[in-house]
């Protein structure tokens, strides 16, 4: 019965708030937040002690196989350490998300957000598979109403994404069929099968089509990006940065390692490979071109699942945990970023990066939280996005050993993350060290329930890269049995030590610097002055003073991303992001275009008139009559 509530109790919950009789509340007085907070911190509580439990079930039969000829159908929840560990994350997440959307005023919004949380407990859980489907097509459904819930333009990206994510959720279901056909069963935990044929091979597809896109790789990515302009920012942090990165790669390693079995060096490892090295890079190149913060974030968010891909797709021990170690890692930092994005849009209403700028000094908090997570997902040592991409990187060394090829995405995955960092400074710069606009004039730290999340996510970052031999370990060599006892060669606490030793140092020369005398003076350029006023007085040589016009302060900043679109200039690369900005990369406007033409066609034939639906009444009986005929003639 212990795994029921975390299902249970956000589903009741959920359904209770939705029936409050009020629709709207002011922020500091909202009991639905609080009520919702709570709920989401005994569902972390009760995912905590399932996980110390180990492997516990529950077994219902809702539709036994002997009742009816079909296959049979049963409520069975079953955690293991890995499901028991995705499940704590998960409500660990849920809950920095309930306490960070305390300026959300809408009672729905927190009613869709327990359900997801309950709907995603069901997903982890399940060891049927037509129960994780039913849960899966949940959180889609969810997905949808929840990115409707922003600003203009949401109402397409959750159409957007319902399409992309349902569609998935079709393909998947066509892939249980043919699961059940093979094997004759439907529970997760009997299902072992070896891609050595046709069926399987095709089957084992069809799953993995719906965790990529779940999880967010390329091609089946274009829905966060689109989602990540108007959907509103708790969202994308509940969603493409955490549950979804949590639900699919969870699905992907059940598939990978538990119901299929993909061996390292096979056709379906490499092809793992390849989709995780062009996410990887792709999407982080897109991300070096946005203007938006919250757009760039999407793309990162797309990027990290490339690094996951492709340490699952190895089949090499070392690779996988730090693969299932990066989905932990992306989660903590990508929420933080989301979180700090959030507040820098709170305070200052604004998301274009060239009209930010120099928020560090009014901002703080935010800026030391969105540095420490700009590192992290850079790879920075000895953060924790590092220690989980080194383990990758070692893991692609051993390949390569047996398979020469797997160099190339060694080399795709470290350029990677060079990238990240190059796009990480436009951020830093642009937003928090920049010049600051004359429009962003009274701005303040975000609220405490905004910056508290932050905080948090940021302690983490550290902590699981300077001590991540501590979850190696205790966690990821429990859940699956190897003996990974820490870095390799990588020391994280002697790289610490050293690191806090230069930064002494420099802090040591800066202090020593400022006791020199300095001198100020203003600013020209071709002999204009700068200044954030209309007009200014101007010392001339003779010692006789003038007012003189200036140039706006805000028209001779250098914005960050000015440096960065040279590089669509690039030969190659600038055909590459033609093509991209049109969206011909896009699968979704793609198919779009495809099937415009037959669904006008379909319309025209469905023009209302009651003469028409006749005449396709009497043709459609006049076939049923002539097919009847033959199979009688027989």
């Amino acid at each position: 019965m212990t795994l029921l509530y975390p299902i249970l109790l956000p589903l009741a919950i959920g359904l209770l708030t939705l029936l409050y009789p009020k629709r709207e509340f002011k922020s500091y007085l909202n009991p639905i937040y609080f009520l919702s907070m709570i709920t989401v911190a005994v569902s972390f509580a009760v995912s905590v002690m399932i996980f110390r439990l180990g492997n516990i079930s529950y077994l219902f039969g809702v539709l036994p196989a002997s009742d009816w000829s079909g296959p049979g159908i049963s409520l069975d929840l079953v955690a293991s350490r890995f499901s028991g560990f995705v499940l704590m994350a998960t409500m660990f997440f849920g809950l920095l998300i309930s306490i960070y959307a305390y300026r959300h005023l809408k009672k729905t919004y927190f009613t869709y957000l327990l359900w997801t949380i309950g709907a995603s407990a069901l997903a982890i859980l399940a060891n049927n598979l037509v129960v994780l489907l039913l849960a899966w097509g949940a959180v889609a459904l969810l997905l949808y109403l929840m990115i409707a819930q922003g600003k203009s333009g949401s109402a397409a990206a959750a159409n957007k994404a319902l399409v992309m994510v349902g569609g998935s959720d079709i393909l998947m279901l066509i892939g249980a069929a043919l699961i059940y056909f093979y094997t004759r069963t439907l529970t997760i935990s009997e299902i072992s099968i070896s891609l050595d044929s046709a069926l399987p091979i095709i089957a084992f597809i069809l799953l993995l089509i719906g965790a990529l896109t779940k999880a967010g790789a390329m091609p089946f990515h274009s829905w966060i990006p689109d989602a990540a302009e108007s959907a509103p920012v708790s969202v994308m942090a509940l969603f493409p940065a955490s549950i979804d990165k949590l639900l699919g790669i969870y699905l992907l390693t059940r598939l990978s390692l538990d119901m299929f079995k993909v061996m390292s060096g096979s056709a379906v490892s490499i092809a793992m490979m390849v989709i995780g090295s062009i996410t990887v890079i792709a999407a982080v190149s897109m991300a070096l071109m946005q203007k938006n913060l919250l757009k760039l974030l999407s793309f990162h968010a797309v990027s990290q699942v490339g690094y996951m891909v492709l340490g699952i797709g190895t089949g090499i021990p070392i690779a996988i945990i730090g693969g299932l170690f990066h989905m932990l890692n992306n989660a903590v930092y990508k929420t933080a970023l989301f979180f700090s994005a959030g507040a820098v849009e709170a305070r200052t209403g604004e998301t274009k990066l060239a009209k930010l700028g120099g928020l560090a000094r009014y901002m703080p908090l935010t800026f030391a939280a969105t540095f420490i997570s700009a590192m992290a997902i850079s790879g920075i040592p000895p953060l924790n996005g590092f220690a989980s991409k080194w383990l990758i990187y070692q893991g692609l060394v051993e390949t390569s050993q047996a398979h020469t090829y797997t160099i190339f995405f060694l080399l795709v995955a470290m350029f990677g993350s060079v990238l990240t960092l190059a796009s990480f400074l436009k951020v830093l710069h642009s937003v928090f060290l920049g010049e600051k606009p004359k429009e962003l004039a009274n701005v303040k730290e975000a609220g405490f329930g905004m910056v508290l999340p932050m905080i948090i996510l940021s302690v983490l970052c550290i902590g699981l890269g300077v001590f991540a031999q501590i979850p190696i370990r205790y966690l990821f060599n429990a859940v699956f049995g190897y003996e990974i006892t820490g870095l390799g060669f990588w020391s994280p606490g002697l790289a610490t030590i050293l690191m806090l030793a230069g930064v002494g140092i420099g802090v040591i020369v800066y202090l020593l610097s400022r006791t020199k005398k300095t001198r100020q003076a203003d600013v020209f350029i071709g002999g204009e002055l700068i200044s954030a006023q209309t007009s200014a007085v101007m010392t001339l040589p003779d010692g006789g003073q003038t007012i003189t016009s200036v140039v706006d302060i805000n028209e001779a900043s250098v914005p960050g991303t000015a440096f960065y679109d040279s590089i669509k200039k690039v030969p190659l690369l600038d055909d590459t992001y033609r093509a991209a900005d049109t969206k011909f990369f896009d699968i979704y406007e793609q198919a779009k275009k495809i099937t415009e033409p037959i669904i006008k066609a379909f319309k025209k034939l469905h023009d209302g008139l009651l003469h028409t639906y006749l005449g396709w009444i009497f043709l459609g009986a006049v076939a049923i009559m002539i097919v009847f005929l033959v199979a009688i003639l027989k």
